[in-house]
């Protein structure tokens, strides 16, 4: 699977690499931040894409910040050409090869699902950060169950499939500490979702799906 991120194929399936996306991701970044009072002195974003979530936060966060970008596809890197700037840099090549030393922040935003060992990139990535904020999309739901819909597969590329109890155990496992979790809802719902989603998130997620799940461990 990793090579649509290098052959071209993913840009083909996927031309705007999904920027239109990255004020909301970068804003739930920011949410996270906010409440668990956290203002981290470094940022990396494993997976980075076309760069644009790392270009927000560098608006964002404080001018002492550094901020830097990883990604495996050529495609994606050449679309962050245009965001280096003074603290943020971006590399075409594997975060995990890079060596030892430790960032206070790194970034996983809808990568995970991605990865074909997930639990050895998990446990690699541990040691490598003080804080890490995950970003797992829930395509596991009673309703893509009765569809059995894996249009998520074809379109994007996910080859593992979440819910909020499988992505914070693959976590724990890994020796994560769990800090803070929420849902985000990108794209409105529909009502009867909204209606339960008042009564009962966790139901509401393991019925629709339709939501992400934002996680901040160490």
């Amino acid at each position: 699977m990793n090579d649509i991120y290098k052959d071209g194929e993913y840009l083909q399936k996927n031309p705007t690499w999904h920027v239109e996306h990255s004020g909301y991701k970068a804003a739930q970044v920011l949410k996270l931040l906010e409440r668990n009072r956290l203002v981290p002195e470094s940022v990396v974003e494993v997976g980075c894409g076309a760069g644009e979530i790392l270009n927000i936060l560098h608006q964002k966060l404080p001018a002492t910040v550094e901020f830097a970008g990883y990604e495996i596809s050529p495609q994606a890197f050449a679309l962050c050409g245009e965001r280096v700037k003074p603290r943020l840099q971006y590399h075409c090549r594997d975060f995990l090869a890079e060596p030892a030393a430790r960032r206070d922040l790194i970034l996983c935003l809808d990568l995970i699902e991605h990865i074909s060992d997930y639990l050895g990139f998990l446990q690699r990535l541990a040691p490598m950060g003080n804080y890490k904020i995950f970003r797992f999309p829930l395509d596991l739901n009673w309703v893509a169950l009765w569809k059995m819909n894996l249009s998520a597969r074809y379109s994007v590329g996910h080859i593992h499939y979440f819910t909020k109890e499988i992505a914070l155990a693959a976590l724990k496992d890994m020796g994560y500490e769990v800090i803070d979790c929420y849902f985000d809802r990108e794209k409105p719902s529909r009502w009867i979702r909204r209606m339960m989603n008042r009564y009962d998130a966790d139901l509401t997620a393991r019925i629709f799906g339709d939501c992400s799940l934002m996680v901040l461990a160490r």
